[in-house]
Parts: structure tokens; C-alpha cells; sequence
């Protein structure tokens, strides 16, 4: 089950070396199986939302709600288990993100989601304002729109599916 050479060698398996090209599909995937296992007997309470986050990666239909739902596992148990939100913030950031518009009918412009706030609406609230800044809007840009998706799979990162 375990992803590193040892078994006991959490370090080895929390610690995040990929980057937007190099970024194994299945690594998000990995640590909510061991958050689960971790989680299985401490809290089953938060089992239902690992398992919502795990079922809704492997869709991959709904990321606003996979972000949401990260951001409520990340409150209760990043204290807990830093380095494996550390990695799965990094795999998040790799794996989505984030289109902008003025509204319908104007052509989004593409953002990469930095997780550094600890909620959805803060993490929308940032790239709102990057945005703004960008458009060198006036600071109205609460009305801009914001939509999360995956990244489009390129042929590099299909290859490093391990």
C-alpha cells in the first residue's frame, strides 16, 4: 500500500517534488487513501469527506467542490498532518486552474489557483484581485467571474502516470 521505498518513510512519501509538467495524476489520490487510513479509527466522522474528495477526484466532474472540500479537510487536520495538505495543496495547484471573466460573453483568461488561503471563497477572493490588477479594473472585482477546472492532460503528464 505504501508509495515510498519504506513503508515508515513518511517524509519521503509527503514531500512534493512535482511541478506543472511533472505532476503524477495519481498523487492526490494517494494521500486521501492514506488521510483515510490515518482517519479510519481517529475520526470517522471525517472518513465522509475523504471519501466525497476521493470519489470526486477520481471524476474529476466538480472542482470548486473538490476545492471546497479540501479546504474543510484542510481546517480540521492540516495541524495534524501538514506535510500531506502541504503535498496536496502543491498536486491541487498543479492539476487545476482558474478561468476569469467580466461575465458571459467575454473570453476567460487562465490562472493558475494558489491554495495559501485556507478557504474557497478566500482562494477566489485572490485571484479575483489578481485579476483586477491585471485588467487595471477599479477595485469592483467581486463581479468578476471565476470558474475552477483540470488541467487539459498533456502528453508529458500521461507519461509519468505511475
Amino acid at each position: 500500500m505504501m508509495f515510498s521505498e519504506d513503508a515508515n518513510d513518511s517524509e519521503s512519501f509527503y514531500s512534493c517534488h512535482c511541478t506543472a509538467d511533472s505532476c503524477r495524476e495519481r498523487c492526490g489520490h494517494e494521500i486521501v487513501d492514506v488521510l483515510l487510513h490515518e482517519q479510519a479509527e481517529r475520526a470517522p466522522d471525517l472518513v465522509d469527506s475523504l471519501l466525497d474528495l476521493k470519489s470526486a477526484l477520481a471524476q474529476r466532474s466538480d472542482a470548486e467542490q473538490i476545492l471546497e472540500t479540501f479546504c474543510e479537510l484542510r481546517r480540521r487536520l492540516e495541524k495534524r498532518y501538514y506535510l500531506a495538505f502541504y503535498r496536496m495543496r502543491r498536486w491541487l495547484e498543479n492539476q487545476m486552474e482558474a478561468q476569469v471573466s467580466r461575465g458571459r460573453g467575454y473570453a476567460p483568461r487562465v490562472y493558475p489557483i494558489r491554495l495559501k488561503a485556507r478557504t474557497l471563497s478566500g482562494v477566489i477572493e485572490s485571484i479575483r484581485a489578481e485579476f483586477g490588477e491585471s485588467e487595471k479594473s477599479p477595485p469592483q472585482y467581486s463581479f468578476f467571474r471565476v470558474e475552477f477546472a483540470f488541467r487539459a492532460k498533456t502528453r508529458t503528464s500521461r507519461g509519468l502516470l505511475a
